[in-house]
């Protein structure tokens, strides 16, 4: 009998494995490109800078969050890490950031962002990934930022 339910456990184990190992495998068919970080109109306050990031985003329809990490390095968030959200409303897809909703038009996703001048001479990479609504992930994209 203990023959037989271990014969019966190691192949249940072993699904279950590759199944896990499967699925931290996935990767979302979403594809992020050309990354832009645009700054204009100087607030008065000259502590920080308003910038406008936009990226292109294809399919958008199928995209849940997207995350930002500003570091010192790669996939480090660790002078700023923050998020915006997609949501889809008759057909047409918006990302909402801090109390801003703006619409994705022509495959390009854009919203506003302020950064201190403390935390910008910190940063060197940005990098911007997605979540789909499988909760898959998208390949991660970098864009060095120059001083």
């Amino acid at each position: 009998m203990k023959y037989i339910n271990n014969k019966i456990l190691f192949p249940v184990i072993c699904f279950c494995c590759i199944n896990l190992f499967v699925k931290a495998q996935s990767v979302s068919s979403i594809k992020v490109k050309d990354i832009a970080l645009v700054s204009y109109l100087q607030q008065l306050d000259t502590s920080s800078i308003n910038y406008k990031l936009r990226f292109k985003i294809d399919p958008s329809s199928l995209a849940s969050t997207v995350y930002l990490l500003f570091g010192m390095q790669k996939d480090s968030g660790n002078v700023i890490n923050t998020q915006a959200t997609f949501t889809h409303v008759s057909g047409i897809d918006y990302l909402s950031y801090s109390n801003q909703t703006n619409p994705v038009k022509n495959y390009t996703a854009f919203f506003d962002i302020q950064i201190s001048k403390i935390q910008l001479r910190q940063i060197k990479w940005l990098t911007l990934y997605v979540l789909d609504n499988n909760g898959n992930y998208s390949s991660h994209f970098y864009e060095k930022l120059q001083p």
